[in-house]
């Protein structure tokens, strides 16, 4: 059989710096940090898009819930907008004027309602969107994860959250005389009575003793505080249920680490 391309073009909406499916795979939002449409949304059928009005400002990242129900769009005026995806009613939450998201993801809490983390650049606090009732509603609170042992996280560039297993991946941004920076730091994530983590190790990249296609990069963790030295970490992303974490470092070289126990609910 022969690919279909369809080409998606839509006037004013150029530049485009994210995209989101929904989870059935029928509408595509596209996002853009400059131009007069910051956001469209696609019908994939039909290959026709349309604006949605409500995003005044660019739109840099883009985050749809599982189960459908909502979409994320985080925005250059340090704010973010969350739709419920039945009538596209939004509401628009600020993020205190301190910096751009770095980067934010979905879950789903105790009671089963979606959740939604997020990181704001330069901060050691993981925050929590927790709606009040289900879908569609938009009535939520704003509240931080609790971090068990120590008094906060370190700063957070990237983070990745599996809530079936309790997982929560972290990439520790910071400058290139930090040590930690570029570090992954593996933490067990409860969701009631409120969400907290609690730090497992650290998992470091270490380059392999011989350089094979293909070789998956080496791993080692470490339980202390204070990782020993190894590659950078630029993205990470968990298989959703299976404890099986991904990792991608700065030499482009990709590292598989599971974690097939479940990690203790605290």
């Amino acid at each position: 059989s022969r690919w279909r391309l369809l080409s998606l073009q839509f006037p004013g909406h150029t530049a485009v710096s994210a995209l989101a499916w929904s989870p059935g795979g029928r509408l595509l939002a596209s996002g853009a940090a400059t131009g007069r449409v910051p956001m469209v949304l696609w019908d994939i059928t039909s290959g026709i898009g349309e604006p949605v009005r409500a995003t005044l400002h660019g739109v840099y990242l883009l985050r749809w819930s599982p189960c459908g129900a909502y979409l994320f769009a985080a925005l250059t005026t340090h704010a973010f907008l969350l739709f419920e995806t039945n009538t596209w009613t939004h509401q628009r939450w600020e993020t205190g004027g301190s910096g751009l998201i770095n980067d934010a993801c979905w879950g789903s809490s105790g009671t089963g309602r979606p959740v939604l983390l997020f990181v704001v650049e330069g901060s050691a606090q993981i925050m929590g969107v927790h709606f009040a009732e289900p879908p569609p509603s938009l009535e939520a609170h704003l509240l931080p994860v609790q971090v068990n042992g120590v008094s906060e996280f370190p700063p957070v560039s990237r983070f990745a959250w599996d809530s079936v297993t309790g997982h929560l991946a972290l990439i520790v941004s910071g400058n290139h005389h930090d040590p930690r920076a570029g570090q992954v730091a593996l933490y067990s994530m409860a969701t009631t009575p409120v969400l907290s983590a609690k730090l497992i190790h650290h998992v470091v990249g270490q380059e392999p003793a011989t350089s094979r296609g293909g070789a998956a990069t080496e791993m080692q963790e470490s339980s202390d505080n204070m990782p020993v030295e190894g590659k950078k970490a630029v993205a990470v992303s968990f298989q959703s249920g299976s404890g099986l974490l991904a990792v991608r470092w700065e030499d482009d070289q990709v590292s598989l680490c599971s974690l097939k126990k479940p990690t203790p609910r605290f």
